[in-house]
């Protein structure tokens, strides 16, 4: 879809956070589930709200306007 958009203009983006700390969904969600959680992302660690918004804010911005996948 990147591919075929692209040369209209149009960029394909999405932000996909998987479990989120600390929300609700992380609080009630039982610690060996998030542990699990933990071990299966890249990242090591699970999302939080500052990660989010500063993707948010770089998607916006002009900083990503060649930025597509």
């Amino acid at each position: 879809m990147v591919s075929e958009l692209g040369a209209f203009g149009m960029r394909v983006n999405a932000i996909t956070t998987g479990l989120t700390f600390p929300t609700d969904s992380s609080k009630f969600t039982h610690r060996d589930i998030r542990e699990k959680v933990v071990t299966q992302t890249s990242t090591g660690r699970l999302t939080t709200l500052e990660d989010i918004s500063g993707t948010v804010n770089l998607l916006a911005s002009t900083l990503s306007n060649n930025l597509t996948g």
